[in-house]
């Protein structure tokens, strides 16, 4: 597994957002995602963050899909830090949550996605193709 770091085209703000991963990484993949982690601002639907970040961290991890991934961007959020793993099935993923994440106790999933502090993307994976079509999102970001 390789892991890339993305910070985009401008040196004060980050200008890859959560969809512009999401978005390259199922142009050929049905993906299962799983959030770890998360914290940020704002409210996703009529859920203020603050609940959403308890729900999810203080679980094993909550499975989303990319219609309530879209739902984290702005202007509805700004998310500061973010844990994303993603598979081709559901049960590749189940078992994962943040601890056995953190001490690497199981093989790697398919697909991590991390938000740094808002300040860039670590995106990895072992499909090589997949990485560089994600590396070319730092050229390209608006």
């Amino acid at each position: 597994m390789k892991k890339i770091k993305l910070n985009g085209t401008s040196n004060s703000i980050l200008n890859i957002g959560l969809m512009d991963i999401i978005n390259e990484v199922e142009l050929s993949n049905k993906v299962y995602w799983k959030i770890l982690w998360i914290d940020g601002f704002g409210k996703v639907e009529a859920t203020p963050m603050q609940k959403l970040e308890n729900d999810i961290n203080k679980s094993s991890g909550v499975f989303v899909d990319s219609s309530f991934l879209q739902k984290l961007t702005p202007p509805n959020v700004q998310l500061t830090n973010l844990l994303l793993i993603g598979g081709d099935t559901e049960e590749g993923i189940k078992s994962y949550n943040l601890e056995n994440y953190k001490n690497g106790s199981l093989k790697a999933p398919k697909y991590i996605v991390e938000l740094c502090d808002s300040s860039f993307w670590e995106f990895a994976s072992s499909d090589s193709k997949l990485l560089k079509d994600i590396e070319r999102l730092n050229g390209l970001a608006n």
